[in-house]
């Protein structure tokens, strides 16, 4: 087994389960808080039928706030950033930034600042998850022919790791201009 790209042989068939970026509900901003706020208010009524459902489900959406909105996409930039902050892992602790304190005190941001060290950390990950990834390539499902016109893989150029760098450059810069 290698830890990179996590390969088991078994009578003669590989079985390959690469590394991949942290995959959970805490990424959905649904999950993260719209579910939820809509289930407290559809949960104060009894339904009884499918159609008594669709319409506390519509009554729920009509009564949503946009300061409701505001405080789920906080929540996921928060998330982001700490799962930045732990290198992609989902074993982050979520910092509390006291939102209806802030809201009462007419401070609370549209958006979060992307800070230089979450930035910094997040580079490293995507960095080596490139380099692994050109090193240690996922194994090709079993079933699957390539094509004859795909091009050979080439390892990515220095240029390559510069461009993506820019790129991540130019995003962080647009993370911090003030929402719309």
């Amino acid at each position: 087994m290698s830890e990179g790209g996590r390969r088991w042989t078994a009578s003669r068939s590989v079985i390959a389960s690469p590394n991949q970026p942290a995959q959970s509900p805490d990424l959905n901003c649904l999950d993260l808080g719209l579910f939820a706020s809509i289930q407290s208010v559809q949960s104060r009524t009894t339904s009884r039928t499918i159609q008594d459902i669709i319409q506390e489900v519509e009554h729920a959406y009509e009564i949503m706030t946009a300061e409701t909105l505001n405080k789920t996409f906080l929540t996921l930039q928060l998330v982001m950033k700490e799962i930045m902050n732990c290198e992609s892992r989902n074993d982050y602790k979520l910092a509390h930034i006291h939102k209806d304190k802030l809201i009462r005190a007419g401070k609370l941001p549209a958006s979060l600042q992307c800070d230089t060290t979450s930035f910094g950390l997040a580079q490293q990950s995507i960095l080596a998850l490139a380099v692994a990834s050109w090193i240690d390539p996922p194994l090709p499902q079993a079933s699957t022919q390539p094509s004859p016109r795909s091009p050979p893989l080439s390892p990515p150029s220095p240029t390559h790791f510069v461009e993506m760098a820019t790129v991540e450059v130019e995003l962080c810069k647009l993370s911090q201009l003030p929402a719309l």
